[in-house]
């Protein structure tokens, strides 16, 4: 797979729909904008094809930058065109693109090592990743550690974030490596606001040549310690996924007690619990009934999503735990 490399802005970029990206630049491609000698600021968009607010944002500011005398120094990263073209988070037969950052055989793996190799010749002073949510999250910031670099920065979007512990694979842990890295979730691809959010926070940062290193005492830190997924092996589950409860799209970042209903089950499909080290946590967080399943304990819920194919390849949800950042 091409990794195609441009060192400016194609006159016809700024005006291309993320649907049209397939057949204009045929593969994913990184715009290399540095200037001045600066450090640039590394920004990726569409690593999920189906997370449209990015482009959005980045082809308004591209625009923008094209015309100017003096533009930021930059690099853009845009990710999976094949699957933006039919809006999908990935092809059927395609690895997530952001599951494929920390090592692998296929060619995709070799496409984010080339990034990488991209990445750390140019020295960025920070690399954003920018993701639509798939329920109806509040926006928040992802990040993999807890540095103080790391945490203003991501205080500078939002007042909530999350430490992402797992999954594996994610470009964000892969290039804190590298430089501070943090990745923003918008909001829904359908609430305009998500790329008016990504666009004012790039801004923001294009006035900066460093991260910020202040403490922050207003940021509140979860970590994802729990990750939930719907096992069919024993029997399927609806095929559109109706037995989901939508009363939990709602609730992100709220604790859900004990004894709820979490799952409705279809026969011997199941909810299964996993921690950060791959070990099953299945009995620890939920009672098994013929029908349903049961909460054991209190659990705070993040991106609980209700899409068939998000929930069957990716996850269900996540549980979250308040994170020291001491």
């Amino acid at each position: 797979m091409d990794l195609r490399v441009l060192r400016h802005i194609p006159e016809f970029l700024p005006r291309c729909d993320a649907t049209d990206l397939a057949d204009t630049l045929r593969s994913p491609t990184l715009l290399d904008l540095r200037s001045n000698g600066k450090p640039p600021l590394f920004v990726s968009t569409l690593l999920h094809g189906n997370e449209s607010s990015s482009w959005i944002a980045m082809r308004s500011l591209l625009q923008e930058w094209a015309g100017a005398e003096s533009a930021p120094s930059c690099m853009v990263f845009i990710g999976n065109v094949h699957a933006a073209r039919h809006a999908q988070r990935c092809l059927e037969g395609q690895p997530d693109y952001n599951r494929i950052w920390e090592g692998g055989d296929s060619e995709e793996c070799d496409l984010a090592e080339r990034v990488i190799d991209e990445i750390r010749d140019a020295e960025p002073w920070l690399v954003l990743d920018i993701h639509n949510n798939s329920g109806p999250n509040p926006h928040y910031s992802v990040i993999t550690d807890t540095h103080p670099e790391t945490l203003a920065t991501a205080a500078l979007f939002s007042k909530t974030a999350i430490y992402a512990c797992h999954p594996k694979g994610v470009m964000t842990r892969r290039t804190s490596e590298i430089c501070t890295s943090v990745t923003i979730e918008v909001g829904l691809p359908s609430d305009s606001q998500s790329a008016v959010r990504a666009r004012n926070y790039v801004v923001k940062l294009t006035t900066l040549d460093c991260p910020p290193s202040h403490q922050v005492q207003e940021l509140e830190v979860f970590r994802n310690h729990i990750r939930v997924t719907i096992d069919e092996t024993g029997g399927k589950a609806h095929p559109q996924l109706k037995n989901l409860d939508e009363t939990f799209d709602d609730m992100s970042f709220c604790k859900v007690p004990t004894g709820t209903c979490f799952y409705r089950r279809t026969g011997a499909d199941l909810v299964r619990a996993w921690d950060d080290t791959g070990a099953d946590r299945t009995a620890e967080f939920f009672k098994v009934l013929p029908d349903r399943q049961v909460l054991r304990k209190d659990v705070i819920l993040s991106m609980y999503t209700r899409d068939p194919f998000i929930a069957r390849q990716d996850c269900l949800c996540y549980f979250l735990e308040p994170a020291s950042t001491a």
